[in-house]
């Protein structure tokens, strides 16, 4: 480096360029240089990051549904839908690797395996190779009341989770953006992974095929308003040992296997009639679940809405019945709402971060 320099020094030194001068090529130039860096950012989504030092290990906590498994000799294996050297130079699922890795060293009962989706052949340590039916995990895991669950969509970037002995496994697969293994990430709002999170995603999984499969509820969202899901939540959800299902209270009850229902961020009013005039709606459809619960005891509900959006007449009366009031002001912009008055009081949406925890 100090020959270039003394060789670029005597370059320009040799044309007349004086200290001044030069000191502002050099400034120009990095300038130019952070334009066009800026420029490949903004438009490709590229970047550059040097890590000093990448540590894949996993934290000291050591869940206790995980060494409970141990204790028992379980077997759980992950399953990545591709190749070994193909999810090793993923941009994504080499971070998941990396953590499944950690797990398969840090426990005796799990294992990592890889399955060529296309052909179905299982790549075994030794370099020999074995059918493996791919087929099964197309279909969610029947629910405890017998019913199918819903299709699952499986890609390359698909990960199993798969309990040997009683037959329980999720499928994580990243049907949300291009980059792939989006459900091991948080996303922020433009739906662009900018967090990782896959100790606690993978950990959950785990420890979900590991745990009683009867006792599973199911978190129903609610459809037919308009609503949008976080793709972040729905993991979080599934992290925390739910089902995840849809229901039109239009034209249905909730599922005695509710253990939640939510509302997401809707942009059409729910339906509300007069059970005194044998109208009985969406609402009332509501109503029963939170009075009842699928055991006697009570239902939850979620509910999540747009502080700008329309007021929602119906559904914002149901909440103000139940003790949750919406703030609202007509203002130069029109109506709009809030849950909470004072802004420092709030959580801004993209660092809010969630814990599953479970029980039985």
């Amino acid at each position: 480096m100090n020959k270039f320099m003394k060789k670029a020094e005597g370059f320009f030194t040799s044309r007349g360029f004086s200290a001044g001068v030069l000191t502002a090529l050099v400034i120009a130039l990095v300038v130019v240089v952070n334009i066009v860096i800026y420029a490949l950012t903004s438009i490709f989504g590229l970047y550059l990051y040097s890590p000093v030092e990448r540590n894949y290990g996993l934290s000291e906590a050591r869940p206790a549904t995980l060494e409970e498994a141990e204790k028992k000799g379980e077997k759980v294996t992950i399953t990545f839908c591709m190749a070994k050297g193909d999810v090793e130079k993923h941009t994504t699922g080499m971070f998941v690797h990396e953590t499944a890795k950690a797990y398969d060293e840090r426990y005796d009962f799990i294992e990592i395996r890889y399955v060529n989706l296309l052909t179905q052949m299982e790549t075994l340590p030794d370099g020999s190779r074995r059918f493996v039916d791919m087929s099964k995990y197309k279909q969610e895991m029947n629910k405890p009341d017998g019913t199918k669950g819903a299709e699952t969509t499986l890609l390359t970037n698909s990960v199993i989770f798969e309990h040997e002995k009683s037959g329980n496994y999720r499928v994580l697969t990243d049907v949300y953006t291009t980059g792939g293994f989006a459900d091991f990430y948080t996303l922020d709002s433009s739906g662009q992974p900018y967090a990782y999170s896959g100790e606690e995603i993978m950990g959950a999984m785990i420890s979900w095929v590991c745990q009683n499969h009867a006792t599973r509820k199911t978190a129903y969202f609610t459809e037919n308003h308009g609503e949008t899901v976080d793709v972040t939540f729905g993991n979080l959800l599934t992290a925390a040992g739910y089902y995840i299902d849809t229901v039109n209270l239009r034209t249905e009850q909730v599922p005695g296997d509710a253990g939640l229902v939510i509302i997401s961020n809707p942009i059409q009013d729910f339906e509300r009639g007069n059970r005194a005039e044998g109208v009985y709606t969406e609402l009332e459809r509501l109503e029963d679940y939170l009075r009842d619960g699928n055991e006697k005891e009570g239902g939850n509900l979620y509910v999540a809405i747009d502080p700008y959006g329309k007021k929602l007449n119906n559904l914002e009366t149901f909440l103000a019945e139940r003790g949750i009031s919406i703030a609202g002001e007509s203002g130069e912009y029109g109506y709009s709402r809030e849950l909470v008055l004072d802004p420092g009081e709030a959580f801004p949406t993209d660092s809010m971060s969630f814990v599953a925890s479970f029980g039985e």
